[in-house]
């Protein structure tokens, strides 16, 4: 295992640590959702805490088993570097949010909103940092059924993969950096949380419309084999 994965590892496994550590400090039912008015909508064991700290282990496992999964062996290492780099700054932001879930849990935060930490500011700013940094590896996948955008017009169809994922890459780094100033200038975090979410729906639709007409481009021209 190199330093890289190493580090990975650690980084990974500190919600889990942070979390048992203070499951003893944690009322029985802890706050478990947030409404977009910022209040608690729905309460849940406390134990549910550790979900995702589980969850983030599994996405680094899964490193370990994507070799096998990720194309033929000309495929596989182009691949296998896209999720080598992507995988560092997903398991960062993850940890972080998991992190303000457990601050928010930790010291029973009721309207998030009112918090003295800025957290939805900050949860809005990570997804969309996260929207740059995919976005940008998007165009450098090859055809797969394990990353990338994965419908039955790209995976069968090597050319329109590749031009989707250039559109759809473009169209994601944008609008993260989008997102993020949206995070940054809009006063209200509820409305710049609508915004976001808004956005990323035109994104993600915008992008599947587009894999569709190139399939049917290449479809009326004879080149779908």
């Amino acid at each position: 295992m190199d330093a890289r994965r190493i580090i990975i590892w650690i980084i990974a496994l500190i919600p889990l640590i942070v979390t048992v550590a203070l499951l003893p400090q944690m009322a029985a039912i802890v706050p478990a959702h947030y409404g977009i008015d910022g209040i608690v909508d729905r309460y849940d064991s406390k134990y549910t805490m550790l979900i995702f700290p589980l969850i983030i282990i599994v996405l680094v496992a899964l490193r370990d088993v994507l070799p096998r999964k990720l194309g033929r062996d000309d495929l596989l290492q182009a691949n296998l570097a896209v999720v080598d780099r992507l995988l560092l700054p997903v398991v960062v932001v993850f940890v972080v949010l998991n992190l303000l879930m457990v601050w928010l849990v930790t010291t029973q935060v009721q309207n998030i909103y009112a918090a003295s930490l800025p957290v939805p500011q900050l949860i809005l700013a990570g997804i969309s940092l996260l929207f740059v940094i995919i976005g940008n590896l998007l165009p450098k996948t090859k055809p797969n059924w394990y990353i990338g955008i994965r419908v039955s017009w790209t995976i069968n169809h090597p050319m329109v993969w590749y031009k989707t994922h250039r559109f759809g890459g473009l169209l994601m780094t944008v609008w993260g950096i989008i997102g993020l100033c949206v995070t940054l200038l809009v006063s209200s975090p509820a409305h710049a949380a609508i915004v976001v979410l808004a956005g990323t729906i035109v994104m993600m639709a915008s992008t599947l419309i587009y894999a569709y007409r190139c399939y049917c481009q290449l479809h009326s021209e004879g080149r779908d084999e």
